[in-house]
């Protein structure tokens, strides 16, 4: 779905880097997993803020 060095939106963190993909192997089960790198958003500005 996604390839490495793809930029994503991740609920938690945000914009981030797909930095590897890897198969882990768990009970038995093997799954895909993205490995991510929060990126920086110090540039993004807040809209629609209230200061009270």
């Amino acid at each position: 779905m996604f390839s490495i060095g793809d930029v994503i939106i991740y609920s938690v963190h945000g914009l981030s880097r797909v930095d590897d993909i890897c198969e882990k192997t768990i009970v038995n089960v093997t799954r895909t997993y993205y490995v991510l790198h929060p990126l920086e958003q110090s540039n993004l500005k807040e809209r629609n803020r209230k200061t009270v």
